[in-house]
């Protein structure tokens, strides 16, 4: 499975969310592509626990979205993932955080970033997960 499609077909739920809670106003469409990379800290075996991955967006749009599954990434490099908004102005705040397990999953890494909307037009952004998961593996 390619980077792309591992964050990308999760991403489609939350797209769905987002455009669900968008505001209603305008019929313009702004889009967000955010790049999820995950920092040195994730070794392949860190990267191999992965497998729950919650994406919550706030500020001038929101979603909140628990996705299971998450299937581990082949690098460190995972993917982009769109997100789009009738919100006109403002900035979409993503903060992403990768667990290990279900249920009581164990935290894995957080990112967060912020991307400014430009009303009708594609804006890229990008987020650094960080690994803060256990000592070992």
């Amino acid at each position: 499975m390619s980077r792309a499609r591992w964050f990308g077909a999760r991403a489609l739920l939350a797209l769905g969310l987002a455009l669900a809670a968008a505001g209603s106003g305008c019929n313009t469409y702004s889009y967000l592509q955010v790049h999820v990379k995950l920092d040195d800290g994730f070794t392949l075996e860190r990267r191999a626990m992965i497998n729950t991955c919650h994406l919550v967006a706030t500020g001038a749009a929101t979603a909140d979205t628990r996705l299971t599954g998450c299937s581990p990434p082949a690098s460190n490099d995972v993917g982009t993932f769109d997100f789009s908004t009738f919100a006109e102005s403002g900035t979409v705040n993503f903060t992403l955080q990768l667990f290990e397990g279900l249920g009581e999953a164990t935290k894995l890494g957080e990112g967060s970033t912020s991307v400014p909307i430009s009303s009708g037009n594609a804006v890229m952004g990008d987020l650094t997960v960080m690994y803060t998961g256990p000592a070992t593996p």
